[in-house]
């Protein structure tokens, strides 16, 4: 029995939830922390502004600096969590976690052996639903900006949010609930209740001898061996 025959995967309404959750607070997080940056960064030019500079440039480039910083703390928000407990919080809520079932990226096993997403998968699992969002929102952007100028702005982001929920629609088209973004990573979204509350990553290392060639006899033995040798 492999792992995706004892593992029941999560319906897709439940995997709907746990990312609306997931999104809702990665937006709230990363607003946050832009405004925190940008308090930040008029502090840091504060002097320049009150005596009257008008160069901002030293103003957005740490604005720009910090904004990639906070970038870095929402992407490890969901990428560590999912590599150290197989769950965010909106899957927490939802009852579901993240493992691996790819014989490419793991020994498949019945849900007794069972493991998490390495960070690197973890990681890829992200990137190709955010990175679809940035490509198609960076395209049409640019292409729409100069034509018809603030409105491309919104036309990218209306792009760009409609690449990043086809990519989590695509996982309708997989009996296993699998998306583009779990096939690449090797991963796959199952009921929580189904898993034994730890993951088993290794199997026991059988012991070797320190020393080549074959092993001694214990004292116990040689002895009982010569007393009972004629």
């Amino acid at each position: 029995m492999n792992r995706r025959e004892a593992m029941a995967p999560a319906g897709f309404w439940k995997r709907a939830a746990a990312r609306a959750v997931d999104a809702f607070l990665s937006v709230l997080l990363a607003a946050l922390l832009t405004i925190v940056a940008s308090l930040i960064a008029a502090a840091v030019a504060q002097p320049d502004l009150v005596f009257g500079n008008e160069n901002w440039d030293s103003f957005y480039q740490l604005l720009v600096l910090l904004l990639v910083l906070a970038l870095i703390l929402v992407i490890r928000y969901e990428v560590a969590a999912t590599t150290r407990r197989g769950r965010t919080v909106g899957k927490k809520s939802m009852g579901i976690r993240v493992v691996h079932c790819d014989d490419r990226h793991g020994s498949s096993s019945d849900s007794s052996d069972w493991e998490y997403p390495e960070p690197l998968y973890s990681l890829f699992r992200w990137a190709i639903p955010h990175g679809a969002a940035a490509f198609a929102a960076l395209v049409a952007g640019v292409a729409a900006v100069p034509r018809i100028g603030g409105f491309g702005v919104l036309l990218g982001a209306g792009l760009g949010l409609a690449a990043w929920t086809v990519v989590y629609l695509s996982s309708l088209f997989d009996r296993n609930g699998r998306g583009w973004h779990d096939k690449a990573a090797g991963t796959v979204v199952v009921e929580a209740s189904g898993l034994p509350e730890k993951p088993s990553r290794q199997d026991p290392q059988p012991q070797q001898s320190d020393s080549p060639g074959p092993a001694r006899p214990a004292p116990g033995d040689s002895q009982q061996s010569s007393a009972g040798s004629p």
